[in-house]
């Protein structure tokens, strides 16, 4: 979800929400469950909300240092893990922002192929909470991540942007949600070959320039607390971190 999701003005109760994708994917049915900074805390009942929920697999979302939340789902009596940590950094847009050696081109729905191809060899061997679960851990993450692009390139409110070095090498890419003047990056990465060489914090500088020539004045970029480097090029960047949110798997 969005970090605008989690801020103020997220549901105060929220509800187990049906996950089709995932459900899907897994062939189990499942649930997201997301409780926002906004959240009545004394009204929250993750045990209450679990039982109410119509799947097999509760995916439940939360601040970080609402610690208390697992006591509600402890209450559930239902077996659970802590699968992941996801770490949200922004950067607010002031002014006109550095120039980068690397490019960053849009892609359109006949780029679908290619889109495919840089996910593929960017994402290799990624893994995120499902693989802390033995009911999700088969989940091709690689493959899912090509749909999620495919189907972005159709949306008037995503931009898939292919990073370009000089040479006019395709050198990673970039997954963008544009529906608010915060535009939140879904997924960006460098191929391995070009890895350690200044690549990725290169192509931010330029997402950082066309988010601020396309009227956005803030990115938000988010991962998995193990996904050091990343976050040390986004600090190098001027991101700053912001949220931290736990990721629990609640198996009914």
């Amino acid at each position: 979800m969005a970090l605008s999701d989690y801020d103020a003005r997220s549901p105060e109760r929220p509800v187990v929400e049906p996950s089709a994708v995932e459900s899907s994917a897994f062939g189990i049915s499942v649930g997201r469950l997301d409780y926002g900074l906004g959240t009545d805390w004394a009204a929250v009942n993750v045990a209450e909300a679990v039982a109410d929920a119509d799947c097999d697999l509760v995916i439940l979302r939360f601040p970080s240092d609402r610690l208390e939340v697992m006591d509600g789902v402890a209450a559930t009596g239902c077996p659970s893990l802590v699968a992941d940590t996801l770490l949200y950094f922004a950067h607010d847009l002031e002014g006109p922002q550095s120039s980068a050696r690397v490019a960053l081109e849009p892609m359109s729905p006949a780029d679908a192929d290619d889109s495919d191809r840089l996910i593929d060899t960017v994402f290799a061997g990624y893994r995120n909470h499902y693989a802390a679960n033995p009911l999700t851990r088969g989940v091709d993450i690689v493959s899912a991540y090509q749909e999620w692009t495919r189907t972005s390139l159709l949306r008037d409110d995503r931009r898939a942007l292919r990073a370009v070095d000089p040479d006019g090498q395709a050198v990673g890419v970039c997954l963008v949600d544009c529906s608010s003047s915060s535009y939140e990056v879904l997924l960006a990465g460098i191929v391995p070959s070009r890895r350690g060489a200044g690549a990725y914090q290169e192509m931010l500088r330029s997402l950082l320039g066309w988010a601020a020539s396309s009227g956005a004045d803030q990115v938000v970029i988010s991962t998995q607390a193990w996904n050091l480097a990343a976050m040390r090029a986004w600090v190098r960047t001027g991101f700053l971190p912001v949220l931290a949110l736990t990721t629990v798997h609640v198996m009914r």
